[in-house]
This record gives structure tokens, sequence and C-alpha cells, in this order.
């Protein structure tokens, strides 16, 4: 959850009604027990040291998440300071290289991992996005690319609906380099049906 407190962001774990984890004192009594057979001492003593490094790798697992968290506020500054959603162009290596992380670490901790903003609820996920270049040297999120692509869309007459050349063609005129097989993939991402279909459509 991220919540604005004046003119920061506060981001905590939506966990409080998650049980905490510990290891039950009755085990260290039990080790404490000089009576205590060697074998059973061995085995009490080795699980609770994995109880243990699994709470360790569950509450590692939370401050990796915020950490992240606290990394994306940063870097997608536009988003969170003028509440809008247009990204900035980043990649799971800005995180990583940013906390000097693995990849594959930050992948799996914000793999399936949702946050709560003021405006409304998000897949960690979308706060991705690639970079497109301009003719002007600008580079900008992939995400401007598909609304804009949306946008053409919505306003064309769906009787003559535009192909998707004819959206490279657009975007090319406001300076946005984008291949056909690019604007055909983010079409269809978004759930967009081709030309054809949507002129179909619109004739039914």
């Amino acid at each position: 959850i991220i919540d604005k407190r004046d003119d920061d962001w506060v981001i905590h774990m939506n966990d409080q009604s998650m049980y905490e984890l510990r290891v039950s004192d009755e085990y260290s009594k039990m080790l404490d027990d000089v009576k205590l057979d060697k074998t059973a001492r061995r085995f009490i003593k080795d699980k609770t040291q994995s109880a243990n490094w699994f709470i360790d790798a569950v509450n590692q697992r939370k401050r990796t998440m915020l950490e992240i968290m606290n990394v994306i506020v940063k870097k997608q500054k536009v988003m969170f300071k003028e509440e809008k959603l247009e990204l900035a162009p980043m990649v799971l290596k800005d995180i990583a290289n940013e906390l000097e992380i693995d990849i594959s670490t930050v992948s799996r901790a914000t793999n399936g991992k949702y946050v709560q903003l003021p405006w409304g609820i998000f897949e960690i996920k979308d706060f991705f996005s690639e970079s497109i270049m301009t003719k002007t040297g600008k580079v900008v999120s992939n995400t401007v690319v598909k609304n804009r692509i949306k946008e053409i869309i919505s306003s064309e007459d769906k009787s003559k609906p535009y192909d998707d050349q004819s959206i490279v063609d657009m975007l090319d005129d406001e300076s946005y380099i984008v291949a056909r097989r690019t604007v055909s993939k983010y079409r269809n991402l978004m759930g967009i049906p081709k030309s054809k279909l949507r002129r179909e459509i619109a004739d039914e």
C-alpha cells in the first residue's frame, strides 16, 4: 500500500491480517533439557534452524519488495507527482542495477504482486515499460504509444478503420519511430482486433 502524507509517499506492506511467523519457545526448552536423546536433539536443532531460515527469507522478501517499490516511486516521478497514468521507460534491469541485486530477484519479488494507490490498484509489473525512440531523440515509454494507438482507433471512422500500417504512418507524423509489427503487437495486447474485424463489427 502506498499512501501520500503531505508531500511524501509512504510505502508499507498489507500484511496486518497475516500471522507473525516464529518458532515456538517449547523447542528451545526441549533443547535445554539435558535428558533429551541425542537423535531428538539433532532433529529439533536442524528443524529449528530450517524454520528460522525460512522466517528470515520471508522477512528478506518483504524488505526487498519495499526497496523495489521505493525505487519505482523514485523512477516514475510523473505518475506519482502528477498522478497521471503515464510511465517513464523502466525495465527489471533498472531496478536490479539500482539495488545491486539480480534481475531474477526483482522478477520473483514483483511477480503476481499488487500495489494499492490512492487512485486505484495496479499489478506491480504494470509499472515496467520498454522505451520508444522519437525522431527528436527523446525516449518515451511504450505506454505513451499504446495509449496513442488506442486513441487513434477509438476516433476512427468505423466504416473505414485504420490498418496497422496507417497507424504506423500517423505515429510517424507525430515523430514516434514504431514498426508495423510493434503496432500489431500492442494492438493485440490491448485486445483490439485488426481493421478487417473492426469493420465487420461496425457493419453488424
